[in-house]
């Protein structure tokens, strides 16, 4: 399919240009803008994998760019840098590269980096002398906020450049002069380390976004939605093993990205006619536990040869940084650096870095389109592939202990000359010289860990040679030893043999006495020269066995000294634990005393917030867990903190603006309305002076509430959220008590109200602030007007007549963009405002209308069957078309794109006038475009209900209630559990998957009324 393309990024996060294929953090996203309206330092806090460069990257600065900040304006400069091993000189370069400055001048670094160096206003003195136009906002992004840490602890050196960055960041956005805002994206497990740099722990708190976890529904569209953009479809049961595969383990977002990534490859390269993406691509791939590691592993093992398979070890290794607490994090490091680390030139790294950046691989950065440079940084793409790699997990940890075998070394080196230990010997020589022979260090590799890299090894050759030489002399020693005693051997077996041939002269030469008495005077002589000789080979022996001992003496003193070393470093270390579990024990008290003043103030949500943050820094803090546990039952918070609203009259309607979820507006009987502000629980103001009022509809940003006055025929105005007071003008109209009109926005900053006048057959189009009518009267028909829509992007309005006229009308100017006679004049919309499907309730075909074609034209298919309902599956370009043929039902499902029919099935005895057929839903109501595509059918009279995938119109499962028939049904918006309500009045909840019950029917006396969370957690 030449259309198709791999939509997911694997494990790097997405950028700004790929937002279209963002997906599922579409309330975070406004959630952020929420708070930086409020706040010009904001900091995005998550765990590892939680998707935090991707909010603000894919997120965030789209939306910035768009306008959607109003009161800032869509003029945006965006500047995005990561900390780093060089955070002021990285921030200069981030200047220079957004075109804040002449890219093209070599000066603007040098001047940049004295200008961020001068003072704590550096950041806001190099904005205001850049080509920044005026009035344009400056947005600094810092992602991977933690690196600074890391940084700090270098030297003290760059202990001294941290505080500086830290200083300029908070600085720029304490100021007035420039619009300078500063978000930051950072690990939550880094929070107590915020406290080493001053203001900063205070900037994070006031603006912390800490990153919810993801509902199901939101990872079901984060799955599905950039499928749909890549041109795929997804089986049901695929996207149900990979939620239940993610679970409640979040920060596995990453490795999911990464397995949908290959398992979209395998199923482009081998899939059947209109076979979706299925289980078997996913398992071909090794399913998420497997899928990195073997894609990783594949990779290595491409490389052309063993040496480059070692360059490749060590680059991971130099890439890769496992703390003191085993945190895994990463380090960016240039290309010409990476080449001192690893001793070897560019021509054997860069092959490595292709093959590990190669499109559909994406393990280390920069993307394969960047040329690599000297200058370059690389860096790997995610965090988790530590984590999940399992060769690299090995790697990790030797490259942990080669760092600790060389500290200890370059620490001993230290105390040696300072007079505190002496050289290396015996396991500690040998443990050191093995390292060295094995791991084979570059000079750069060492700095990187602790300066002082070439006396650590002149320390190691010093102690080799001391080695050696020690291994020399007791050798020489032992020769000596030997030669002495070959000597007083050989000279005893000489005096022996001597004694024995006296005593044999003697006996033979008995009668001569003079030569006897000759013969034992010199045996005499040289027996005693011989013992003279024994005697002083014995001495020598002795004196080198003295020397011997206090050689050994000198050691055991040498040993006893690097003993005490070793003691008093491993007291500091004991000093700095106690000290850092002394600071997280007052950050762990400190934010339970603030959480318990704040829930004192009745600000629940403020002291929860501070509650979580204690149990962040002490787990098993138990007082914080019970103080949690005692507010969520007290309040019952999970559904919604209570909010008392006292009123003269009784409420009988109200209602909460669907998107900020700030303001709520209730009425009384007597329609008198009031406006309150939920966050704060505080009253507004009173609606329209104490006039009786009808429709309410708040627009997008929640800024209007616009009304339609009773007391005035039905007139619409706006009316602040700021002080519930009229904020736009009246727009008159007549006779149009109680009738519903459409409040749109078909750009920022541009409202339109689009309404039709009683007893008329047109509608009309004004804006909503001055109340200017847009256009003329809009109508093509003399029939009755039979019904008008606005389409869900709020870009047009489709009008329906009578006699089956259809005419579709921009918001902005009222211009035309169709008209034409359907078959009908039933109208149905999808989500994003392409299609406007039409169907009729005599005729046997289906209409629809593709808005986006450069020349809108009204198609037709002629179908077995009269449509009674349809419904669009959202992110794609089909369409569920249902009606029956006598007592049973039909379902056909067309791919509008195509005009041709993908899927069908019928079911026997299941059409009637009360059929009923139902999909997994993000809101209450009925909706003509849904998410799920699982169809859940009710079989009139209440004793059965099917399941069916839409994708294969095929039979998930069948739910057989002919013992205890039912009378209502509802699914959960995640789609995989189903309440109903049976004729005995017992309520049941039951998983769809397999049909089987997940709790005990809960009796009733009456029959309830059921209303199920829109998180599809409570019922």
């Amino acid at each position: 399919m030449p259309d198709n393309f791999n939509p997911f990024p694997g494990l790097r996060p997405f950028e700004l240009e790929e937002d279209y294929l963002f997906f599922g953090r579409e309330q975070q996203t406004a959630e952020l803008l929420k708070l930086l309206r409020d706040k010009r330092f904001l900091s995005v806090i998550g765990t590892s994998g939680s998707g935090k460069s991707s909010l603000v990257r894919a997120g965030l600065l789209p939306e910035l760019q768009r306008g959607v900040l109003n009161e800032a304006g869509s003029n945006w400069e965006v500047v995005v840098l990561r900390p780093g091993g060089d955070p002021l000189n990285n921030l200069a370069t981030a200047l220079q590269d957004a075109d804040l400055y002449d890219p093209d001048d070599p000066e603007v670094l040098s001047h940049l980096n004295a200008t961020l160096t001068h003072s704590g206003f550096g950041l806001v003195e190099a904005i205001r002398q850049s080509d920044v136009e005026p009035n344009t906002n400056v947005l600094i992004v810092v992602d991977q906020f933690e690196e600074i840490f890391r940084f700090r602890r270098m030297d003290a050196e760059s202990a001294v450049q941290a505080a500086s960055f830290v200083d300029l960041l908070l600085e720029a956005t304490r100021q007035l002069e420039q619009s300078i805002y500063v978000v930051l994206t950072m690990r939550s497990d880094y929070l107590g380390d915020c406290t080493q740099f001053r203001g900063l722990t205070t900037a994070v708190n006031e603006g912390e976004y800490l990153i919810p976890r993801l509902t199901r529904d939101q990872i079901r569209t984060a799955i599905e939605g950039p499928v749909r953009v890549g041109g795929g479809e997804i089986s049901f049961r695929l996207v149900q093993e990979l939620l239940r595969s993610v679970g409640g383990n979040q920060d596995q977002l990453p490795i999911l990205q990464h397995a949908l990534m290959r398992t979209f490859d395998q199923w482009m390269e081998d899939h059947e006619e209109e076979e979706p993406i299925d289980l078997r691509h996913y398992q071909d791939v090794g399913g998420m536990e497997e899928a990195l590691s073997r894609h990783a592993d594949e990779v290595f093992d491409s490389l052309e040869s063993e040496d480059l398979q070692l360059v490749a070890e060590k680059l991971f290794k130099a890439l890769t940084e496992q703390q003191s607490d085993n945190r895994g994090i990463r380090r960016p490091t240039r290309m010409d650096v990476l080449g001192r680390i690893l001793g070897v030139g560019s021509d054997q790294i860069e092959p490595i870095v292709d093959a590990f950046r190669a499109p559909g691989v994406t393990f280390l950065m920069p993307p394969a389109e960047t040329e690599l440079a000297p200058e370059t940084i690389v860096d790997i793409s995610h965090e988790s592939l530590m984590r999940v790699w399992r060769r690299l997990g090995r790697w990790v940890g030797d490259e942990a202990q080669s760092a600790q075998v060389y500290l200890r070394l370059a620490d001993t080196a230290d105390l040696n000359r300072a007079d505190q230990a002496g050289l290396y010997r015996g396991p500690d020589l040998q443990i050191a010289l093995a390292w060295m022979n094995e791991a084979q260090p570059t000079a750069a590799w060492g700095e990187r860990y602790r300066p002082g890299f070439h006396l650590a090894l002149e320390f190691l050759q010093a102690s080799d040679a001391a080695g050696r030489a020690d291994e020399i002399a007791a050798e020489e020693q032992r020769q000596r030893e030997l030669e002495q005693a070959r000597a007083l051997a050989d000279a005893e077996h000489q005096r022996a043999e001597l004694q024995q041939k006296s005593v044999s002269r003697l006996r033979l030469l008995s009668g001569g006495v003079a030569i006897v008495a000759l013969l034992a005077v010199f045996a005499s002589v040289f027996a005693f020269q011989a013992r003279t000789r024994a005697l002083v080979a014995r001495q020598q022996a002795a004196e080198e066995r003295t020397r011997a001992v206090e050689k050994a003496e000198e050691a055991e003193v040498a040993e006893e000294k690097a003993t005490v070393s070793a003691k008093e470093a491993s007291l500091q270390q004991e000093k700095a634990e106690q000290a850092r579990d002394t600071l997280n024990e007052t950050l762990t008290r400190s934010h339970f005393l603030t959480a318990t003043e704040h829930l004192k103030e009745g600000e629940t949500e403020i002291g929860l917030a501070y509650l979580a943050r204690s149990l962040r820094t002490d787990t098993n803090y138990w007082p914080a867990a019970n103080q949690i546990t005692s507010v969520l039952s007290k309040h019952n918070y999970l559904l919604g903190g209570s909010v008392a609203i006292d009123m003269e009259e009784p409420i009988n309607y109200a209602g909460l603006d669907r998107e900020t979820k700030t303001f709520y507006w209730t009425a009384t009987s007597g329609l008198k309305g009031v406006l309150w502000n939920v966050r704060d629980r505080k009253k507004v103001g009173v609606l329209a002076n104490g006039a009786r009022i009808d429709q309410p509809r708040f627009t997008k940003d929640a800024s209007l509430l616009f009304l339609s006055l009773r007391d005035q025929d039905g007139s619409i105005q706006g009316f602040s959220t700021k002080d519930a007071k009229a904020a736009t003008t009246l727009i008159p109209i007549e006779n149009r008590t109680g009738r519903p009109f459409f409040v749109a926005e078909p750009r920022p900053k541009m409202l339109r109200i689009v309404a039709d006048q009683p007893g008329t057959n047109h509608i009309n189009i004004w804006d909503a602030v001055s109340g200017k009518v847009i256009g003329k009267e809009l109508t093509l028909s003399k029939a009755p007007l039979a019904r008008y829509v606005v389409t869900a992007d709020d870009k047009r309005v489709v009008s329906a007549f009578r006699d089956a006229t259809i005419g579709v009308w921009n918001l902005e100017d009222a211009s035309p963009v169709f008209k034409g006679k359907a078959s009908g004049f039933q109208i149905s919309l999808n989500e994003d405002g392409r299609f406007v499907g039409l169907r009729s309730t005599a005729n046997k075909s289906f209409d629809w209308i593709d808005l986006t074609a450069k020349t809108p034209s009204l198609e037709s298919l002629e179908t077995e069957f009269i449509v009674d309902q349809c419904f669009f599956h959202e992110g794609t370009s089909k369409v569920a078309l249902i009606g029956k043929i006598e007592k049973d039902l039909h379902c056909s499902v067309v791919d509008l794109t195509t005009a041709k029919v993908t899927a069908k099935f019928s079911l026997k005895d299941y059409g009637s006038e009360s059929m009923d057929v139902d999909f997994a839903r993000k809101g209450r109501g009925r909706r003509s475009a849904v998410g799920s595509w699982l169809a859940v059918i009710y079989k009139p009279g209440g004793t059965e209900i099917e399941c069916r995938d839409l994708a294969t119109g095929k039979s998930v499962s069948t739910f057989d209630f002919s013992a205890n028939p039912i009378d209502f049904f509802q699914l959960t918006p995640d789609g995989l559990r189903m309440v109903t309500r049976h004729k005995d009045f017992s309520i049941r909840v039951w998983d769809i998957i397999n049909a089987l019950p997940l709790i005990d029917p809960i009796p009733h006396v009456l029959s309830p009324r059921l209303i199920v969370s829109r998180d599809g957690e409570r019922l």
